[in-house]
């Protein structure tokens, strides 16, 4: 309830007003998330990157027994899973003896997450994270503090990786409301000092606006750009139709989505710099990231990787696998042999770059159609409508026209008249009133043939040179 209050407060506040919020709440951020246990961690892992897999696999069996004895002596869940199965630590001598665990997936998860917390913790004291919640109820995830600040170090050491460095400036396109959702005019941005960025609005982002958008980077001249890569590349797409940028950015850094293939070239193009894509998840369990070589590692320090085909086993280099990921450090809440639902390619041989972990050649997780409101702004990313909702066991969204979206929502049995309104209230909030919602309520959303699930549908064009539905784009890969 604070946090929405608050938000109300920014979204209504006037510009200089919502600059000292945003000041204020990413101050307090940057000394928890840039402690003196960030500095301890990247020191950690900016060592051993270059290590070989096989001394990079004694490290990880160290990291994987510790993972097992605190579970057995201070998580019930795994207490109880461990002795249902009559074993014991002792019985886990290396990370392939991880296999005489079941697979943990959301649905566990959902029903079991309190008592996969520590007992070492009280839930107060810990880093609140939740996912989506698109399909199924939203997940709670905790974190210690020292684990926020080492996921902030295997961050950076990606940066790094691209010649970025704190304190460089930074051009952001993530989901946050930075600017109300009624403003015609720039600016469509936001400026936050405490870590030298711009956050710009993805609310807003209409063939009028766009304009406005490449005359600020023009003026600020980011060193990188950080996002999500839908939002980049039509962005990118509007910079190749005659709407130069007058300087060149170092990195480009995309996260939180599938990095198309089609999408890289042109990003590349028109930042005149190459793409780094990072592949993580709120429950902490996989880190497989980008170097310049364009080839994705497995980052071993973080996590256990298993790639596995239909058949529940290893997936052979150029054949797709589930991703089935442990995470070695998030000891507050520790996720063992948990199904992702997203899929990679494992890829043979040692990067040129000499970094160690073994190689992916692909990877598909979300993809989303973006919404065309009625205004023509391109929205992307709408996965956060459904955060902090209740009684929902799976949504999607489907646009037929420009005025009009259909809300499919799988209704559990306490769902009512309250959480309809709570979630056109949320709608309305971030595609604004011109558009016609209609809710159904259904008793399963249906997959893709690959048994995806996709969230946003849409069978309008975005009206921009260039810019198509990533639904049509992928067809054959998606469906």
């Amino acid at each position: 309830m604070v946090n929405r209050l608050a938000k109300i407060l920014y979204e209504h506040s006037p510009s200089r007003l919502r600059e000292w919020m945003l000041l204020y709440y990413s101050k307090k951020r940057e000394e928890r998330k840039y402690g003196p246990f960030f500095y301890q961690y990247y020191t950690q892992i900016e060592a051993t990157q270059f290590l070989p897999n096989e001394e990079l696999e004694v490290f990880q069996n160290i990291l994987f027994r510790r993972l097992i004895r605190y579970v057995w002596e201070y998580v019930p869940y795994y207490r109880g899973l461990l002795k249902e199965h009559g074993l014991t630590p002792e019985d886990f001598k290396d990370i392939k003896s991880i296999e005489r665990l079941p697979y943990l997936t959301k649905d566990i998860v959902r029903k079991y997450g309190d008592r996969m917390v520590s007992d070492r913790y009280r839930l107060e004291e810990l880093e609140h994270f939740q996912t989506s919640g698109t399909t199924g109820k939203a997940i709670d995830v905790y974190a210690t503090l020292d684990y926020l600040q080492m996921e902030k170090a295997f961050q950076w050491l990606h940066r790094s990786w691209g010649g970025i460095k704190r304190g460089d400036r930074q051009a952001t396109f993530i989901g946050y409301s930075v600017v109300p959702f009624k403003r015609e005019k720039p600016p469509f941005w936001i400026y936050d000092p405490t870590e030298n960025r711009t956050f710009f609005s993805l609310h807003h982002m209409t063939k009028e606006n766009l304009k406005y958008y490449v005359q600020h980077l023009n003026e600020i001249k980011p060193d990188y750009v950080v996002g999500y890569p839908m939002a980049i590349y039509i962005l990118s797409s509007y910079i190749l139709d005659g709407n130069p940028l007058n300087f060149k950015a170092r990195a480009i850094f995309t996260a939180s989505e599938t990095l198309m293939d089609y999408q890289r070239p042109v990003i590349e193009e028109a930042f005149g710099c190459r793409v780094y894509d990072w592949y993580g998840q709120t429950e902490f369990t996989a880190n497989i990231v980008q170097c310049e070589e364009g080839n994705y590692h497995i980052k071993y320090e973080y996590g256990i990787v298993e790639l596995l085909n239909e058949r529940n086993e290893p997936a052979s280099p150029g054949e797709w696998g589930e991703i089935v990921a442990t995470g070695l450090n998030n000891l507050a809440m520790p996720f063992i042999r948990y199904r992702t639902g997203d899929l990679a390619i494992p890829k043979e041989g040692k990067c040129s770059c000499g970094r160690g972990g073994r190689l992916i050649e692909k990877i598909t997780g979300r993809v989303e159609d973006m919404i065309v409101t009625p205004d023509g702004r391109m929205i992307t990313r709408l996965d956060f409508l459904f955060k902090n909702t209740k009684n929902i066991v799976e949504a999607q969204l489907e646009q037929d026209s420009k005025d009009h979206i259909i809300v499919r929502i799988v209704p559990d049995v306490h769902f009512g008249e309250e959480d309809k309104a709570r979630l056109n209230s949320n709608i309305r909030e971030h595609l604004g009133d011109g558009i016609k919602i209609d809710f159904l309520l259904v008793d399963a959303i249906p997959r893709t043939k690959t048994g995806k699930f996709r969230y946003v549908i849409s069978h309008v064009n975005p009206g921009l040179p260039g810019i198509t539905q990533p639904r049509e784009r992928e067809k054959g890969a998606l469906e």
